[in-house]
């Protein structure tokens, strides 16, 4: 053997060992939460007390736990593709986002509109993947602040809205929904439909497989210090909802509402509830079949903080429900999913994140193929807050390495993420000084 035989070998041997550990990523199962690594001691260590996601201010009790804390099978978070483009579409906070599988985005988000002395929610739309955004539309119209809006998209091209909004009164806020028929070219007038005597905020909404819409909020109906989480339902396109139901009910404070439907109709619910302890509150689950609601219960269970709850339904029939939590690492927190196959039944939480920064404000979304894609706010990138993101393609068997989606300097919080049928499209608010703005992407996410 000569030696450009020699070297042509090692050159294959070390192409095929980086391909390998690319590929590999994929592969990498991800650690459990057990119940063991749950365990603490009764002396409380240390007092943090800083902010966790959304601006809340929030108090961590930091303790010891028995077991050390599990070693991390996944590799440091790298950077997603540079190549990909990222989109503008006005100023603005709080977007969110649908999409449907012919490519097109849909997505809204508080902004003062042209002469407008309050904020107002906006709607825009893409046609093109995320590469581009129409004009934003002023959808709320109404006198009042209005804010936190949630969007879906039905199965007949129907775009519905719905958010928060002080238009009925300066003091209160109630929920209001609006309702597109043409992809967003012309929505019907605001309307009310919370109708509660409390303030009702942080709406989220979900589409039935039969087009019903459900909305969910948070409301202080049974007492200014004790808000529950309602639910209204309607079966004819927003024309009349159903009276609101308390389907929390809990001792504590429950707030924060995320709501998605299965293939079969089951209505789930999650939020977050200081039941368990103001300094300790955890994620609270419910879910309803043929209207009739169960008992909730505690899916995160944690010793310390668990917060911002997010919920999707995938394939066979799997809901996920993931948050972010201190439980492992004292002053970061780390974005943990639990999968239920049957509905009240959860698995033990797995760290989708696992990165050496705070996570935080996670979203999770899934579909019937088995693909499924969590994206956080993480502040990994040198202590400035990130997106990031982890996918699977078999419903959380295998997933990727947390990956860096946007790698700015500037702050990027409050992601909101859609499958399309080849992509996952993202949007954000980027914070550069005083001013926000709601940037967006698309990044490569094929069926396997």
């Amino acid at each position: 053997m000569n030696m450009t035989q020699s070297s042509r070998y090692i050159l294959v041997a070390v192409l095929c060992f980086v391909a390998g550990a690319i590929f590999g990523r994929l592969s990498v199962p991800q650690p459990e939460l057990k119940n063991s690594q749950l365990q603490v001691s009764k002396e409380a260590v240390v007092k943090t007390y800083g902010r966790f996601g959304r601006g809340a201010p929030t108090t961590f009790e930091a303790v010891e736990t028995k077991e050390p804390a599990p070693v991390s099978l996944l590799s440091p978070p790298v950077s997603a593709d540079t190549k990909a483009d990222i989109s503008e579409l006005a100023e603005g906070n709080n977007p969110t986002l649908c999409s449907d599988q012919k490519g097109e985005c849909f997505a809204a988000f508080e902004a003062k509109s042209k002469g407008s002395k309050v904020k107002d929610i906006l709607f825009s739309k893409s046609t093109d993947a995320a590469r581009t955004w129409s004009a934003p539309v002023n959808v709320s119209k109404t006198a009042g602040k209005a804010g936190h809006p949630a969007i879906a998209f039905e199965k007949n091209g129907a775009i519905d809205l719905a958010w928060s909004d002080c238009a009925s009164s300066q003091k209160t806020s109630a929920i209001f929904f609006a309702r597109s028929a043409d992809g967003g070219k012309v929505w019907s007038k605001p309307m009310e439909i919370s109708n509660t005597t409390g303030v009702c905020s942080s709406p989220a909404l979900a589409i039935s497989p039969d087009n019903s819409l459900n909305v969910v909020w948070k409301d202080t109906s049974s007492g200014e210090t004790h808000p529950d989480i309602f639910y209204t339902v309607s079966n004819d396109a927003g024309k009349n909802w159903s009276k609101a139901k308390d389907i929390s009910n809990t001792p504590g404070v429950s707030s924060d509402p995320c709501i998605a439907v299965s293939e079969d109709a089951v209505v789930h619910v999650a939020w977050l509830d200081t039941t368990p302890g103001v300094k300790r509150p955890d994620i609270f689950y419910n879910w309803a079949s043929n209207g009739s609601w169960n008992k909730p219960i505690n899916v995160s269970n944690s010793p310390r903080f668990s917060a911002h709850p997010s919920l999707a339904c995938g394939a066979g029939g799997k809901v996920f429900v993931a948050w972010s939590d201190n439980s492992i690492k004292e002053h970061a927190a780390d974005i943990w999913c639990a999968v239920s196959q049957k509905a009240g039944e959860f698995s033990q939480a797995r760290n989708l994140s696992d990165s050496p920064g705070v996570s935080s404000e996670p979203m999770i979304v899934a579909d019937n193929f088995g693909r499924v894609a969590a994206v956080w706010s993480d502040t990994s990138n040198n202590g400035v807050q990130n997106i990031f993101a982890s996918m699977s393609f078999d419903a959380l068997t295998k997933v990727s390495s947390a990956m860096d989606l946007t790698d700015s300097k500037f702050i990027s919080k409050q992601p909101c993420v859609s499958l399309g049928s080849d992509n996952m499209v993202l949007v954000w608010e980027q914070v550069d000084g005083d001013k926000s703005t709601v940037k967006a992407m698309s990044k490569g996410f094929p069926h396997h």
